[in-house]
């Protein structure tokens, strides 16, 4: 389950007071309890920033995206490359 930063927050402000809050409902309690024992953790040692949720996006290098481009040719130009490296192995150029 994802939580916000500002109730992961609240979270560990009522466990430094000893406190948890209530379960929220399809979560075990044990389950929720070292969650919230682990954003403690994360805080304690790397700061509260490191509770956010990260973005998924990737960057890429210009060499990644000249090689994701290549997968998008027609097909002819796949078969046609392959080729080429299948007769390069076979005659020991590549």
């Amino acid at each position: 389950m994802k939580y916000s930063k500002e109730f992961k927050l609240m979270c560990i402000e009522m466990y430094y007071r000893g406190e948890y809050p209530e379960t929220p409902e399809g979560e075990k309690k044990k389950r929720f309890h070292d969650t919230i024992k682990d954003w403690v953790r994360m805080s304690e040692k790397a700061g509260i920033e490191s509770v956010e949720h990260k973005g998924q996006n990737r960057k890429w290098t210009p060499e990644e995206n000249k090689m994701d481009t290549s997968r998008h040719l027609p097909g002819d130009v796949h078969e046609y490359l392959n080729l080429i490296v299948l007769m390069s192995r076979i005659w020991g150029t590549y």
